[in-house]
């Protein structure tokens, strides 16, 4: 369920993508048909949240996935940069029990992408199973 979750959301930009995704998903092998319904809703009723929502909307500016190399040879993968004028958003995915070192993770994230010249980062970890939204 959460490598399925994950690849899922690494394939969405806007609510908009969750059918594509998930199909694409089932014509790779990675479904079965009868997971697609109960991944299909289970997206749609996580990014209408209220607070979850505002980092898949339609137009932004965002990068999934994308590595980031830092000067020393250490790279990170976030799962989601939203940037906005104003602020980059750092948005990571997890699908099990909140844990101390996941807030050590997105910090650095934030850290490297602070890094790159963006001064305000907001940092978010998104735990799948809970539908919980975590500020960091």
């Amino acid at each position: 369920y959460g490598n399925l979750m994950h690849t899922a959301l690494s394939r969405i930009f806007c609510v908009e993508d969750i059918e594509t995704s998930v199909n694409s998903m089932l014509l790779e092998g990675l479904l079965i048909s009868g997971e697609v319904e109960m991944l299909t809703k289970k997206l749609k009723k996580l990014l209408s949240q209220p607070d979850i929502a505002p980092f898949f909307e339609k137009g932004l500016e965002i990068k999934t996935e994308a590595e980031l190399l830092l000067p020393e040879g250490k790279s990170y993968r976030p799962d989601r940069v939203v940037f906005y004028a104003e602020k980059a958003v750092v948005l990571d995915y997890k699908t099990g029990i909140e844990l101390e070192k996941h807030k050590n993770q997105i910090n650095a994230y934030a850290e490297t992408i602070g890094r790159m010249g963006f001064s305000r980062v907001e940092k978010y970890l998104l735990y799948t199973a809970t539908e919980k939204l975590l500020i960091v």
